[in-house]
């Protein structure tokens, strides 16, 4: 094992981070995970799920992969990928300390708009640079050859730049949206379903690549659960404030649905009417209860008996653009169940579905015109410890190619009122396109 210091991360000879980030043959991931950020890089091997094929990728040197097609099942051949797979015991103690990085992109199976990106792409890692609450970067690495191969980036690369050649468009025109909002209100009050979770999406042209449009986007939310991939197949760009699943070496899981959002407001007043609105709304409340009820039952699957429990319900959390309602809901992972089991049963997360959730899924398909791909899917990781974090894809962004997508939506019940639910989309994604189209938008 080699550790290396890389000393503050803003001082790193020739913005190495950043080359690091830009660089897809390094297959880089970064996230965040509470006073730690970890950016996991050149990966062992990676299972991929792509186009109806299984793929395997497997490093044969620093910077090149073996191709393999697998005729299995994706989640038992992963179990047992990573079951066979060894790390150096790293001396860390919180976070991430190598094992298992990837995502899931929620799953889709409408045809409409189309985006050509992987259902699913797990590698395993055991090279990473972690960095604590103090800036300090310290590079963890199983071959000396890997450390050589990181630190000689910063001597044969330079920083690409990033632009938008066009702003942002909607995907779902206001009538189309009044339209779709009208026909999962037909279904509520049929009794068809409960709860439906109604997104509409935006696409931008681009070019270059958009690492350095995430880190502007970090410094106007500083979300809790952000999370970057680069691969040959596109970016991610997450500002999560949504966890989907925590789990700890004790074996206890915590999920933190979010289902309740009010804008904020610039005069303390104001602000601190709209906090005291969504807490003691019926309407989001009762959102949120069905929600808390589903995820209960999702955890409960793979729990061990009398387990499950909700801590918190119905907590108001502030975040710079959103007021959000947060409950938590918390199980000890009962013994033969391992966290991919969760985490595959459990997916995807009941926020940003509905309930029942199969029902409010096929509506979903049916309503929406464009393929969610990774939105309202998972990012996130599972060290060989046990440790592991991951997210929902809200607030989150896919470059692919030259285009750029994002995506906003909100629950709808049968009290719900359209205006404010197509209100609620911009509320919560208007402030991430306007920085992007006022920095990065081409004259």
């Amino acid at each position: 094992m080699f550790i290396t210091a890389l000393s503050s991360v803003t001082n790193i000879p020739q913005n190495l981070y950043k080359l690091l980030l830009e660089d897809k043959d390094f297959w880089p991931f970064w996230f965040k995970d509470a006073d730690y950020s970890c950016l996991a890089l050149l990966p062992s091997w990676l299972l991929i799920q792509h186009q109806n094929q299984l793929i395997l990728l497997t490093r044969e040197t620093n910077l090149s992969y073996k191709k393999e097609i697998v005729n299995s099942d994706f989640l038992d051949y992963l179990k047992q990928h990573f079951a066979n797979s060894t790390c150096p015991q790293y001396p860390i103690t919180k976070g991430f300390n190598g094992g298992l990085v990837g995502w899931l992109s929620y799953p889709s199976t409408s045809q409409h708009h189309e985006i050509n990106f992987p259902s699913f792409c797990f590698g395993f890692y055991d090279c990473f640079i972690q960095t604590d609450e103090h800036g300090i970067s310290l590079l963890y690495a199983s071959s000396e050859d890997l450390t050589n191969t990181i630190l000689y980036k910063k001597k044969s690369s330079h920083l690409s730049g990033f632009s938008l050649l066009s702003s942002f468009k909607q995907l779902m025109s206001e009538e189309e949206y009044q339209q779709a909002f009208t026909q999962v209100h037909n279904y509520l009050l049929s009794g068809d379903c409960y709860q439906v979770n109604l997104a509409q999406a935006f696409k931008a042209d681009c070019q270059g690549v958009a690492s350095c449009a995430f880190e502007r986007l970090l410094a106007l939310s500083n979300p809790p659960y952000a999370a970057y991939s680069h691969t040959p197949f596109g970016e991610i760009l997450s500002l999560s404030p949504e966890l989907f699943l925590q789990f700890c070496e004790d074996s206890s899981v915590l999920t933190r649905p979010i289902k309740g959002t009010r804008p904020r407001k610039q005069n303390p007043v104001e602000d601190q009417a709209q906090f005291d609105d969504l807490q003691n709304h019926p309407k989001d409340r009762a959102e949120n209860l069905m929600i808390v009820d589903l995820l209960r039952n999702d955890l409960a699957k793979h729990a061990e008996i009398g387990s499950v429990k909700v801590p918190k319900l119905f907590k108001v959390e502030s975040f710079p653009q959103v007021h959000h309602l947060i409950s938590d809901i918390s199980c000890q992972l009962k013994t033969g169940s391992h966290p991919l089991d969760l985490l595959f049963d459990a997916f995807p997360g009941g926020s940003i579905t509905g309930a029942p959730k199969k029902r409010a899924m096929e509506i979903i398909d049916e309503l929406e015109n464009c393929q969610r791909a990774i939105y309202c899917g998972s990012m996130g990781y599972l060290s060989v410890t046990g440790r592991g974090q991951w997210n929902i894809t809200i607030r989150t962004l896919l470059k692919v190619k030259d285009s750029l997508y994002a995506w906003a939506g909100g629950g709808i019940v049968a009290d719900s009122v359209c205006e404010s639910e197509y209100q609620e989309c911009f509320n919560k994604i208007g402030a991430i396109l306007q920085l992007l189209e006022d920095e990065f938008l081409a004259d």
